[in-house]
């Protein structure tokens, strides 16, 4: 489905809701139901047939950073969508304690109510940066995805949210990073304020897509073969092709100024 959303972007569907403060539309057309913020874009996507399906690639291509954790545990989910993450896992990960955030209260009232988001599921609402600097839970992986107005928030440019976000994490814990970025100025800057607490970036660009992710990791990348069981674990798991991905990993561990 790697024009999905460009087909639902031209698809005009049935309107769910709409409010214009803050700017939200949910729409649906047969068995999809989406979500978007006054644009084009679509923010989230679900199968009501299949409803824990990742739909959208560079959901289904963050889930690769899991390849540099064995067995996690916890994850932090920043950034709520239609709480794609908290469907996919309860499904296929039951074992997986994940937690939101998201900082607009009608993102979380309509997840429950139009993304069949349970009650139990933790969502906290409250800015992502502020979240992980009082955060107390050690998280296995973090999974970063905070785009709104067309720009990433600047807490993304902060060196201190990084230095929070590994706070956050156990030791061999994992960040990953969806990231929208064109401009080669502001993908340096991004780099050299993850760099700061990060010693090991790697940096994956979505097939046909314009997204790159990015996955910050706290200890140099395992040796072949422990990324080779990972991938024939998660796509054991997950039923998903993990190896388009690694394919395309480029690996940063020396300083920014010297790439």
């Amino acid at each position: 489905m790697n024009n999905l959303t460009e087909k639902l972007s031209a698809l005009a569907g049935e309107a769910l809701y709409s409010s214009r403060i803050p700017q939200i539309e949910i729409c649906q057309l047969d068995d999809l139901r989406w979500m978007h913020f006054g644009d084009s874009a679509v923010q989230a996507c679900m199968s009501l047939d299949d409803p824990h399906q990742l739909l959208l690639p560079y959901t289904q291509a963050m889930l690769a950073g899991l390849v540099f954790v064995d067995q996690p545990q916890r994850l932090l989910n920043l950034g709520l969508g239609g709480g794609s993450f908290i469907r996919f896992f309860e499904k296929l990960w039951p074992a997986l304690v994940v937690e939101s955030v998201d900082s607009c209260a009608d993102v979380i009232t309509l997840s429950r109510k139009f993304f069949q988001i349970s009650q139990r599921s933790a969502l906290h609402c409250m800015r992502a940066e502020a979240f992980v600097a009082k955060a107390e839970a050690n998280y296995d992986a973090i999974f970063c995805d905070l785009y709104a107005d067309n720009s990433h928030p600047a807490c993304m440019f902060d060196e201190q949210f990084y230095g929070n976000c590994r706070h956050c994490l156990t030791s061999q814990g994992m960040l990953t990073v969806n990231l929208l970025i064109t401009d080669e100025a502001e993908m340096i800057d991004l780099l050299q304020a993850v760099r700061k607490h990060f010693p090991v970036v790697v940096l994956m660009a979505v097939p046909d897509h314009t997204n790159t992710l990015l996955f910050a990791l706290q200890e140099p990348v395992g040796d072949s073969e422990f990324l080779v069981s990972r991938v024939q674990q998660l796509q054991a798991d997950f039923q998903l092709d993990f190896m388009p991905y690694v394919e395309r990993f480029n690996i940063l561990s020396a300083p920014i100024d010297e790439l």
